[in-house]
Formats: C-alpha cells, structure tokens, sequence
C-alpha cells in the first residue's frame, strides 16, 4: 500500500512540475544589447543566442514595424523561453528577428508576457 501511495504521490508531484522551454538565459536586455538593426548577422545571432527556435522563410515583405524603405525580409528568425511562473503560471520572452537576402538583421520585436 506505502508503495502505491509513493508512485502514485510521485505522479502527482511530475504533473506539477513544468519543465521551463527555450533559451533560459535570453533577457529582454540581452537581446536589445545585442542586436544592431543592420550590422548583426546570423552568426552574431548564433553566438549570442544559440540557434533560433524556429526559422521562417518568406518571399520578401518590407520590414515591420517601420516600414519606410528597408529591404524585403527573407527570413525570420524566432526565440522563445517560457518559464513556470508559481503554480499554474508561466512567464513568456518571445522576439522575433527580421533578416534579408545577406542575413543581415533589418529589425526585431521583443514581446513579453509577465503574469
């Protein structure tokens, strides 16, 4: 019976507990010191923020949220984390990286959901 209770309480404390997702070490902070709308490069992308969670490919949009007369975006890059915030909750850092033709980056979005 001790035995069933354990695995059962052992279950019940897994469900509980949220594994966190994404880059851990990605701060709103980080990402505004570190990407410079035309200069930073995929590789500087890389190197300071490891591989993106996801890639997108577009056949050429301008440039949001300032589209004046940038180049069309070829790629977007994604990061995410998502850390358990208490119980139930979770924190989000979601930023999203415009590139073109050469990989170079033409803007970013930063969003953060704080509960």
């Amino acid at each position: 019976m001790k035995l069933i209770f354990l695995i059962v309480s052992c279950f019940i404390v897994a469900g509980c507990i949220s594994p966190n997702y994404g880059n851990q070490a990605l701060t709103k902070d980080l990402i505004e010191q570190g990407i410079v709308p035309g200069k930073t490069t995929k590789q500087d992308l890389i190197n300071l923020y490891g591989n993106p969670s996801t890639i997108s490919v577009t056949t050429g949009v301008k440039a949001e949220p300032n589209n004046f007369s940038k180049p069309e975006v070829k790629e977007v890059w994604n990061y995410y984390k998502m850390t358990k915030e208490g119980f139930s909750s979770m924190k989000s850092l979601m930023v999203g990286v415009y590139l073109d033709a050469s990989g170079v980056v033409l803007d970013y979005v930063v969003t953060e959901n704080i509960p």
